[in-house]
């Protein structure tokens, strides 16, 4: 687990080394002896032993899911390279049942009196009105998550049909098979807070938005 957690720091994936460092810390709380096992002992027994352990801290279903996901990843890798064998493995048919953990969350909206109270607002400092507007673009984008948002440059903007597109692949899913660059029609709203980026803000080499700060940044974090 400590060399897959560096190699995903190597590479750049920050947020799925943290899953796997959580995963880590958990397990470690479970299992004092944690770093003596080796794979055949983390059975299915092993797993559910596991499982009551994360309910007693009150974790709940999706809770639970992410740390046996993650799990079942270094076990699936280690299986794969030879380091463990499938004779133990306790997930799959007829083993633990990470799916079956899932709960639906009660969706939380924003209502329409405060988002209009957002678009409207007056903020007399540049941090707070470039803020607001950094929200409002991610609004304006169909909720564009802060990472996709941060990489745009000039390049992602196409112009075909008759208007320009921010046209993107999401870096979380950018190297998978089979994905679809996402199109977003730059409308008036997004296109004043473009240019208002462009007036207001210390823009860094082609990016749209004030987000990197770094010229040269190539989307890795070391």
């Amino acid at each position: 687990m400590l060399a897959h957690i560096a190699t995903l720091k190597d590479t750049g994936h920050i947020g799925n080394s943290i899953c796997y460092t959580r995963t880590l810390h958990m397990l470690e709380l479970f299992d004092s002896k944690f770093d003596k096992k080796v794979f055949p002992e983390i059975d299915l027994k092993y797993v559910k032993a596991f499982d009551v352990f994360l309910q007693k801290r009150d974790c709940k279903g999706n809770t639970r899911k992410y740390y046996f996901k993650a799990l079942r990843s270094i076990l699936n890798l280690a299986i794969q390279e030879k380091e463990a064998s499938e004779s133990t493995y306790p997930f799959g048919k007829g083993g633990f049942n990470i799916a079956a953990l899932e709960e639906e969350t009660e969706k939380c909206y924003l209502p329409h009196n405060d988002m209009d109270k957002i678009k409207s607002a007056v903020m007399t400092k540049t941090t707070l009105e470039m803020t607001r507007r950094l929200f409002l673009f991610s609004y304006y984008c169909y909720g564009i998550s802060f990472i996709d948002a941060a990489l745009l440059t000039k390049k992602n903007i196409i112009r075909y049909n008759g208007g320009n597109y921010i046209v993107y692949k999401r870096n979380k899913t950018k190297e998978a098979k089979k994905v679809k660059p996402i199109q977003i029609k730059i409308t008036n709203e997004i296109q004043d807070h473009l240019d208002w980026f462009v007036a207001n803000t210390p823009l860094v080499e082609d990016y749209l938005l004030p987000i990197v700060s770094i010229a040269g940044y190539t989307g890795y974090i070391r």
